[in-house]
């Protein structure tokens, strides 16, 4: 009976006096929340670059374009780059093809405008390309050329690009 006291006195003192015997600790937890913004543009579909027969000891260029949709919401400025690729060796300012079941490589370039002034790359604000969204899907064009006189042997020559937009 006596530890049955003195157990529910200790209790009532706990329960009583908690607050003051600094049982309760506190701190701050900070809290960030980030919305996404993949919702504010999307990709849709894409038309690949495919080049006409190309002649080694042509001093003509050959062109070629390809497309991709893009759909941002009204006013929002974005912009589109183009990675380097994957032909080992590559640059943004110096793309390369590769043979297909070799190593030959075909230089190319991947352009914003059908002058082919302005390479694509990956530096926002100098070499991709800045636009302001309409709200509807808009159809961007990429230029494509593979610079004359390139002595490489015949076959297929490949290379895949990442195409990305930042807003």
């Amino acid at each position: 009976m006596r530890f049955f006291t003195k157990f529910s006195f200790s209790l009532l003192f706990i329960l009583v006096f908690h607050d003051v015997m600094g049982f309760t600790i506190n701190n701050n937890l900070g809290v960030t929340a980030t919305v996404g913004g993949g919702a504010n543009c999307t990709f849709g579909s894409t038309t690949n670059m495919k080049f006409p027969n190309y002649y080694s000891f042509n001093s003509n260029p050959d062109y070629a374009t390809g497309t991709v949709t893009v759909t941002c919401i009204p006013n929002l400025a974005y912009d589109i780059g183009i990675d380097k690729g994957q032909g080992a060796g590559a640059t943004e300012n110096h793309r390369l093809l590769t043979k297909q079941g070799g190593n030959q490589q075909l230089n190319y370039g991947l352009f914003q405008d059908a002058a082919h002034q302005h390479m694509y790359g990956t530096v926002i604000g100098q070499n991709t390309l800045h636009e302001i969204a309409t709200g509807s899907a808009e159809v961007i064009t990429i230029y494509g050329e593979i610079p004359g006189n390139q002595a490489v042997d015949a076959g297929t020559y490949l290379d895949r690009v990442i195409i990305f937009v930042t807003f």
